[in-house]
């Protein structure tokens, strides 16, 4: 069973760092790094140098913060509009659809063409289950998504009573997948494999996770994550469709 263990925040002098926050800007930040160098291995830097990067994490960040209200089914029948409007945090989900918008539009303003536009979605998807998997472990370390009770060895030590903690279910998969990216990458892949690799792997794990959660908040019997993981399934499955047509059209 993993232990419990709870970091708030980091002190450095009189300053107190929410560390939830630090990891989250440590991740946007290695994706951007690590982005840069496989954007210019892979030659399509020319297409994403200079405010491609800002268009996807400002995408990112509304599409988080808007999908969040998602999870309040109630929250605008029996509330007045200020409480509504509150701020909710962010949802991953959000992040990632906000990022995918954010990329859309940024290839549409610049005129990129459909194949272009693949290779840098699948630079993106190589990079982001590490730093995606850095975000996680801030809320792994905070704790902001326990899970339903568990004497499983996956389940963490809890001050009160054993359970799943989804941070760290989601840290160790991300961990793993972006492990499993690196190997692969070893031989050449054709365009579009990691996108729909990272849809698929993506949207079975949530749709697999969710059964942990606790009381999550529905929307005709379905849960909010399972709706968002099966778009990921329709998704990985609608671009993998797309690819072999178009190497079926190659061929010929």
């Amino acid at each position: 069973m993993i232990p419990y263990f709870e970091l708030q925040f980091v002190t450095i002098g009189p300053v107190s760092i929410p560390v939830f926050s630090l990891l989250a800007i440590t991740g946007i930040g290695t994706a951007i790094w690590r982005g840069a160098r496989r954007a210019q291995r892979h030659g399509i830097w020319p297409l994403v140098r200079g405010s491609f990067a800002a268009w996807v994490i400002l995408s990112g960040f509304a599409g988080a913060i808007l999908l969040k209200y998602a999870y309040y089914p109630h929250l605008f029948e029996a509330n007045g509009a200020a409480e509504a409007l509150r701020f909710r945090g962010i949802a991953s989900f959000g992040g990632a659809f906000g990022g995918l918008v954010g990329t859309w539009l940024y290839c549409r303003n610049r005129g990129i063409s459909p194949a272009d536009a693949l290779r840098i979605l699948d630079v993106m998807a190589y990079v982001f289950p590490l730093s995606w998997a850095i975000g996680r472990l801030g809320c792994s370390l905070v704790h902001d998504h326990p899970g339903i009770r568990s004497d499983s060895w996956l389940a963490v030590r809890y001050p009160d009573w054993p359970r799943y903690d989804l941070g760290v279910l989601g840290f160790l998969f991300l961990l793993s997948l972006a492990g499993l990216f690196r190997i692969l990458d070893a031989k050449p892949r054709p365009a579009g494999f990691f996108t729909v690799a990272a849809l698929a792997a993506v949207g079975m794990f949530r749709l697999w996770i969710d059964q942990y959660q606790v009381d999550p908040p529905r929307y005709y019997g379905w849960s909010v994550d399972q709706y968002n993981a099966i778009i990921l399934l329709l998704a990985s499955a609608a671009l993998f469709s797309t690819l072999r047509q178009w190497r079926q059209k190659e061929a010929l």
